[in-house]
């Protein structure tokens, strides 16, 4: 995802000058199938799909970008990753340890 050099050049959602050596919590402009629509910094970041994104009918997107809403949760914790898997709060998990799954799960 690329902004254009006007959108770094204007002003934020306060009305101030964005100055791009200062870090920002703001969601930077795109032109992708989906946009950033909330986010909990560490926690998660969700995305919901733009209605009407320029590229949907291009040959080569029939088919992806299906999901109204993409959302991540990060776990800094394995323990508690697997937890949430068990509780069905995930709905992926990439596990590479053969213990996990022959014990825990």
């Amino acid at each position: 995802m690329f902004s254009p050099k006007h959108w770094f050049e204007g002003l934020d959602k306060s009305g101030n000058k964005r100055n791009v050596e200062n870090t920002t919590l703001e969601p930077p402009l795109g032109s992708g199938p989906y946009r950033v629509k909330e986010f909990v910094p560490g926690r998660s970041i969700s995305y919901e799909r733009v209605k009407d994104y320029w590229g949907k009918d291009l040959p080569v997107k029939i088919g992806t970008d299906n999901f109204d809403e993409i959302r991540y949760d990060y776990y800094r914790d394995s323990t508690v990753a697997l937890e949430a898997f068990k509780a069905d709060q995930l709905d992926f998990r990439f596990e590479n340890v053969a213990r996990n799954w022959a014990n825990r799960l």
